[in-house]
């Protein structure tokens, strides 16, 4: 019976044993580690940029990645090896259009480490977009090749202000929030006739008006304005007095806006 009994002791603790051994996890893996910069990461159509960085707990000759988010999915472009000192570098890119391209570097898992991804890197590349050419979101502006404002002449958006319509009229454009910069030369059209007709003129940013000023025939300013962060552009105009002629033409010239898109 004794035996019988230490037998039955003895298969008990061979099975919790067995039990205990199967229910401890293994010890998860520690991700590899990836760091990644763009330099440079913003500029104008034509800049080259490079993407490179460091897995600091990756042997050399380590695997990375770039992959590129284009049409709603991540897509492998270059595989490189880390070197010595567990960085890496990218062959130079060139983008041949305009846009806000996001990138990301991975590395495989092995068996010391899980797999590891970068944050996402991202490179704006913008180029000039005349106004003259971009469809606006509401208002209208007539487009002309030849305005002459202080003596040189400029494609631009302007107004025929009457005296029976003096205005206001305005213009708004849709900045998408990926614009850095708006370049415009303000003045009245000289037009055929000799004359001092003058219109009040306003460059707004959303819903603030950067710009408010009267323009005379003759006047040409030139400015640029900043436009990070900002959702709209509103151009706007009204006549405010007439000499001999019945109308006022105010002008923005050459207007271009600096955008990723």
């Amino acid at each position: 019976m004794t035996r019988i009994l230490r037998l039955i002791v003895g298969m008990l603790v061979s099975v919790a044993a067995l039990g205990g051994a199967l229910a401890a996890p293994a010890a998860a893996l520690t991700p590899y580690v990836v760091t990644a910069t763009a330099t440079p990461n913003t500029g104008g159509l034509g800049t080259a940029f490079s993407i490179s960085g460091s897995v600091p707990n990756a042997t050399a000759g380590r695997t990375v990645y770039l992959d590129e988010f284009s049409s709603g999915a991540w897509r492998q472009r270059f595989a490189v090896r880390t070197t010595a000192n567990r960085s890496f570098l990218f062959p130079r890119q060139r983008p041949s259009a305009a846009g806000l391209y996001k990138f990301r570097v991975r590395t495989p898992g092995s068996a010391v480490h899980s797999a590891g991804v970068s944050s996402t890197v991202s490179v704006s590349i913008f180029r000039w977009i005349k106004l003259t050419e971009y469809k606006p979101i509401a208002g209208f502006a007539n487009s002309a090749p030849d305005t002459r404002l202080a003596g040189d002449v400029y494609f631009s958006k302007y107004w025929i202000l009457e005296r029976s319509a003096p205005g206001p009229v305005s213009v708004t454009y849709d900045l998408k929030r990926r614009c850095t910069n708006f370049r415009v030369t303000l003045g009245v059209d000289e037009g055929s006739l000799p004359g001092a007709n003058s219109s009040r003129m306003q460059v707004a940013l959303d819903t603030t008006t950067v710009l408010n000023q009267v323009f005379s025939t003759g006047d040409a300013l030139y400015r640029m304005f900043p436009l990070t962060g900002r959702s709209q552009l509103r151009l706007s105009a009204q006549a405010v007095s007439y000499n001999t002629r019945n109308y006022s033409m105010p002008a923005f010239g050459g207007p271009e806006i600096r955008c990723s898109f």
